[in-house]
């Protein structure tokens, strides 16, 4: 009696252990495919809270059809606290694209479109011919919306656009930025301005 409560105590004791490997197991794939993907809405916030900047610092709002960066208050990685600099790239991979979103040391996929590449453009606003650019700042310069020949500071687009190509694109996303006031004019703005 006692060699067959051995027996099952073992089998018991084997079943549990296998069970908890099999779920570490599982657990740790699971964390290292999510690590590597963004969810959209993450990408929304971080771009949401993109902040305007002196024109003269570095980290100012910048792309073309392939890369966008610039400042955000809205963090995504974990050691990540305050200002981050953060950067959207398109990348060509096989007859597709990938959308990456990089942010202190850390990069995430974000949308993969399977043919056909990526593209971005920026909504500059009405006063602007058609209000979409293919490069911030865009090649008028910002006179043609209202900022001046050379502002202070760096105008941000109200709107960040990811599409894949065609009329009917597999990927549309709209990344509204903030329109927020310019920061305060320093001492030396305003000399700049009246000479």
């Amino acid at each position: 009696m006692l060699a067959i409560t051995a027996i099952v105590s073992a089998l018991v004791l084997q079943t549990v252990r296998s069970a908890s490997a099999t779920g570490l197991r599982i657990e740790r794939h699971v964390r290292s495919t999510l690590h590597d993907r963004l969810d959209v809405n993450a990408l929304r916030h971080a771009v949401s809270a993109t902040l305007v900047t002196y024109s003269d610092m570095d980290g100012g709002f910048a792309g073309d059809d392939r890369q966008a960066s610039g400042l955000t208050a809205r963090t995504i990685g974990l050691d990540g606290e305050g200002v981050q600099p953060y950067r959207l790239t398109v990348e060509d991979e096989g007859r597709g694209s990938v959308l990456y979103y990089e942010e202190g040391g850390e990069r995430f996929e974000v949308v993969r479109l399977p043919e056909g590449r990526l593209q971005l453009s920026y909504f500059a606003g009405r006063q602007s011919s058609d209000g979409w650019s293919a490069d911030w700042p865009p090649a008028a310069g910002f006179v043609a919306l209202g900022h001046g020949q050379a502002p202070y500071y760096r105008p941000i687009p109200r709107v960040l656009r990811v599409s894949g190509p065609g009329t009917e694109p597999a990927v549309d996303l709209f990344l509204g930025l903030p329109q927020t006031q310019p920061p305060r004019p320093r001492v030396s703005d305003y000399v700049e301005m009246v000479q």
